[in-house]
Order: structure tokens, then sequence, then C-alpha cells
């Protein structure tokens, strides 16, 4: 996985962060403790240069 930007720590244990795995390009959480990345968004048009959290 390549990341493009971190984004911030949702909890202790996971990270919300803009990033490349394989031919996908998205944001993605990244759990700490498993070391398990999921996608949580993937534009189909458009690359995605930045996003922010908002809580």
């Amino acid at each position: 996985m390549d990341v493009t930007q971190y984004a911030c720590f949702s909890s202790s244990h996971q990270i919300i962060l803009l990033g490349r795995n394989n031919k996908h390009q998205g944001i993605y959480t990244y759990d700490v403790d498993s070391g398990k990345t999921e996608l949580l968004y993937e534009s189909k048009n458009e690359l995605i240069n930045s996003f922010e959290l908002l809580e």
C-alpha cells in the first residue's frame, strides 16, 4: 500500500488515510492492531488529492 496522505487517528487503534492499494486509490482505514486496511471510499472518475475528516 502506498500512502499519499495521512489524515488522522479515528481512535487509538485506527487511522484514516489516503492511499493506493494495487489499482484502488481512495480513502482507507488502517487497523493498528491487525495491520489490515479497508477501502472506505473510491472515486470512479476522479483522483482524490486530499480530504478532510469531520466528526
